[in-house]
């Protein structure tokens, strides 16, 4: 007769040895001598002296023990072996779960087309599709926070634009009063005296130096169009002590002089004047009275938006190009883009920056 032992596999004193069932031993084997206390008992032992009843107990016990271990070694290593593949995998499949955080998809693949089961390499293929799956997603939504973020900006710019335009009265107003004579105020002299004008003779003046180069002809600029844009030019010129509106008109009144007493005009075409003057009155638009080092020291605004590299000039431009984009100047007609290619051939070569 076969003889088994049932298992005890966590042993309470820690001991590696298993303990034999008393039960499963006859007494009567021990008594006789067959059978030593200290002696290790083989599974496959065969002693008639266990009865029936017995030997039917040590066996299902030992049935069930060798079941139960099967089972948690099987477990145990199908855990080894998901624990691996996702170590393997762990960096693809991170990233993927971070493009798509705080959203849950599902993805399902049945019956593979020759029948076969899936294996691991259709789970590696199927796990790469679910990631770049992942990718596609977070790229939409990245567009999405772009599309917003343009929608916002363009927004303010016409908010911005709105503010900083000035009223139809004022306006009306410089445009029906005289126009400053060139010798009666020294326009073409570089002894001009800036000085003898307030805001509203300065803004005629620089209507009068237009006019005299011919540039209001050349590019068909209506009076009116012309005065809304100067007076927009000016209400952008922050009251700081140095890079104000005067300052502005200052440096245009010397270009104006250079073009005419020089004889440098004739070296020059009709859009490089043009953008020579306007570049004159914009060239400090919104200046804050401070300069580049500050603006980097401080880390200002405008240097984390335009870098610490002449952090001013680029927002000087970029406020000119706004002024032109805006309503300001929606009636320049044929003027109109050779007016801001002007300006940006100005500001990119350098000139008076």
């Amino acid at each position: 007769m076969l003889y088994s032992t049932a298992f005890k596999f966590d042993d309470d004193d820690g001991d590696e040895d298993d303990d034999i069932d008393d039960d499963a031993i006859d007494d009567d084997a021990i008594d006789d001598g067959d059978i030593d206390d200290g002696d290790d008992i083989d599974d496959d032992n065969d002693d008639d002296d266990y009865d029936d009843d017995d030997d039917d107990e040590g066996w299902c016990m030992s049935f069930k023990a060798v079941k139960e271990r099967a089972g948690e070694d099987e477990r145990a290593e199908k855990e080894r072996r998901i624990e691996k593949r996702q170590k393997n995998r762990g960096g693809e499949k991170a990233r993927g779960r971070r493009m798509t955080e705080g959203k849950r998809g599902v993805a399902q693949v049945i019956n593979r087309i020759d029948g076969l089961p899936f294996d691991e390499h259709d789970d590696q293929l199927f796990e790469a599709f679910a990631i770049f799956c992942g990718l596609g997603i977070n790229n939409c939504q990245l567009y999405e926070q772009v599309s917003v973020s343009a929608a916002r900006q363009a927004v303010a710019l016409e908010v911005l634009s709105y503010h900083s335009a000035v009223p139809m009265e004022e306006v009306t107003r410089l445009k029906h009063q005289k126009l400053p004579d060139v010798n009666q105020t020294k326009l073409r002299e570089f002894t001009f005296n800036d000085f003898l004008l307030d805001n509203d003779e300065m803004a005629l003046a620089a209507i009068k130096m237009f006019q005299e180069l011919g540039l209001m002809r050349k590019f068909k600029i209506e009076q009116e169009t012309f005065c809304r844009w100067i007076l927009t030019v000016r209400k952008n010129y922050r009251n700081v002590p140095y890079h104000n509106f005067r300052h502005a008109f200052n440096v245009c009144q010397v270009m104006f002089v250079i073009m005419q007493q020089c004889q440098c005009r004739g070296y020059l075409t009709d859009n490089e004047t043009l953008a020579l003057v306007v570049a004159c009155l914009c060239h400090d638009l919104d200046h804050r009275g401070t300069n580049n080092a500050y603006q980097q020291k401080s880390s200002s605004a405008l240097s984390q938006l335009y870098g610490t590299k002449a952090t001013l000039e680029h927002h000087h431009f970029n406020h000119a190009i706004m002024i032109l984009n805006s309503g300001v100047s929606t009636s320049w007609t044929a003027g109109e883009l050779v007016f801001c290619a002007g300006v940006f051939f100005c500001f990119k070569t350098g000139v008076l920056i």
